[in-house]
């Protein structure tokens, strides 16, 4: 059975570990951006030069893709890394590590409901979904909205002024492409309902900007 200082620890050191593992892969994906940027012109006239026109249309897209997989890998090893301090139900043996609210609320584990954490008190499950509820809607409603949001007013800036985005039309699906990813992963992870709305505005949002980005070369 588990303290409540020693679950508080293991939450304490995996945050260590995810927290920056996720702002310096973004950190990274934007660094790739902006090198993107910086070498898009020369490789569009080197593939066009040399492979075609259809080659130099498709470069920038290609330029693109690879985006996420650095931001993916360190999520990935971060999570590997952070398994170490997982805390796992001493009776079913069920990991518990994305509950640590839950678990610090209930002292009992959310699978088979056993008493996990020394204590005396022992709140109900349904008395904590009501007030977890409440204390992360706004967070859950409202954090992702930002990419779809984004992407939004780089469409309408675009349909503004097309010609102030020739340097960097990539811009009109990455926020959506980004808010894609984010709110999918954080969907997966929980399957929590309350991430589709979100994931798909960005969806929407990376649709438009992408056929406009690709109807740009045509």
């Amino acid at each position: 059975m588990y303290s409540v200082a020693e679950v508080k620890n293991l939450d304490r050191i995996r945050q260590k570990i995810l927290i920056p593992a996720i702002f310096g892969g973004l950190a990274i994906t934007f660094g790739y951006f902006g090198l993107a940027i910086l070498v898009r012109d020369e490789l569009v006239a080197f593939a066009g030069i040399h492979f075609g026109k259809f080659a130099a249309d498709i470069t920038p897209i290609v330029l693109i893709l690879p985006s996420v997989a650095p931001f993916l890998a360190i999520l990935l090893w971060a999570e590997r890394r952070a398994k170490a301090y997982a805390i796992i139900c001493p009776n079913c043996g069920s990991d518990q590590t994305r509950s640590t609210a839950r678990i610090l609320a209930t002292l009992c584990c959310k699978n088979c409901l056993q008493q996990i954490v020394a204590g005396e008190r022992v709140r109900k499950p349904e008395v904590f979904n009501r007030y977890a509820r409440v204390r992360w809607r706004r967070y859950l409603v409202y954090w992702f909205w930002a990419w779809p949001a984004l992407g939004v007013v780089m469409l309408i800036g675009y349909w503004l002024n097309p010609r102030s985005f020739e340097p960097c039309l990539h811009v009109l699906f990455v926020p959506g492409f980004t808010g894609t990813i984010a709110a999918g992963w954080a969907f997966t992870r929980t399957f929590d309902r309350r991430y589709l709305p979100q994931m798909g505005a960005s969806a929407v949002t990376l649709a438009i900007g992408g056929i406009l980005f690709w109807t740009a070369f045509w």
